[in-house]
């Protein structure tokens, strides 16, 4: 005689293949979550979100410059929200890593010094926001996502840039 009789389908094991039919909608689901991984770290663990908190020199005349870099590291931060909520609906870890240790040489230097850093680093993430958005051509439910944050990282090197010439005028 064969094993025991298999087991009718709970309404739990369907709700499961439901989901997994939504996740089949993206390309390799591995692949996926890596890059969403990727850009919830690149946004995390960013040098505005890292200033927000390490507080860098700002004289009066500087406010401004202080308060461009707050509001990039808050819409940053929400971007990680957004990317967060899409990990958790399917069940995956959420990471944000770990702030690279260069960071730490900053806490002592003036917003106005950062902003020539801030605007390179800024334009090194949009390349690779916009690889990883290339990479996501398959994944239609977290690509949006992706392009929203690559048209908010150039929205923020221009806000960046513009802060550097008014400073060096």
């Amino acid at each position: 005689m064969s094993g025991p009789l298999p087991q009718p389908a709970t309404y739990s094991d369907l709700a499961d293949l439901s989901r997994l039919a939504i996740d089949l909608d993206d390309m390799d689901n591995a692949q996926t979550s890596q890059l969403v991984t990727q850009l919830i770290a690149l946004h995390a663990r960013s040098l505005p979100v890292y200033l927000a908190d390490a507080a860098p020199f700002a004289a009066a005349k500087q406010q401004h410059a202080k308060d461009v870099v707050n509001m990039i590291a808050a819409d940053q931060m929400m971007t990680v929200d957004k990317l967060a909520d899409y990990k958790v609906e399917r069940n995956q870890a959420v990471s944000t890593g770990y702030f690279p240790i260069e960071f730490t040489g900053f806490h002592d230097l003036s917003i106005d010094y950062l902003l020539a850093e801030l605007v390179r680093r800024q334009e090194s993430e949009i390349s690779t926001i916009g690889a990883i958005c290339d990479k996501l051509k398959d994944a239609p439910s977290v690509r949006p996502l992706a392009e929203e944050s690559l048209g908010a990282a150039k929205g923020h090197l221009e806000s960046l840039q513009e802060l550097l010439r008014s400073v060096s005028a």
